[in-house]
């Protein structure tokens, strides 16, 4: 799944519900056009990797961005 431009309060609730639809085993975000992300889409992928754990799957991040990488690393 492409993950691109903004991730914000806005767009949150998008990504939001198409991850809680997966039944997929194995969710792959990538995140290499990710131009802005605020706590909102990172309160978003760390929740969705908190569900995918507790159901027994995984999800992937891929690509991501130095600047938004150091954010989830510091978070």
């Amino acid at each position: 799944m492409y993950v691109g431009g903004e991730l914000d309060i806005a767009t949150t609730p998008q990504l939001e519900r198409t991850l809680s639809q997966s039944q997929a085993r194995l969710v792959v975000l990538d995140l290499r056009e990710l131009a802005f992300i605020d706590s909102c889409g990172i309160h978003a992928i760390i929740n969705a990797g908190i569900r995918a754990r507790q159901a027994g799957r995984r999800l992937v991040l891929v690509r991501v961005p130095s600047d938004v990488d150091r954010i989830l690393t510091l978070t």
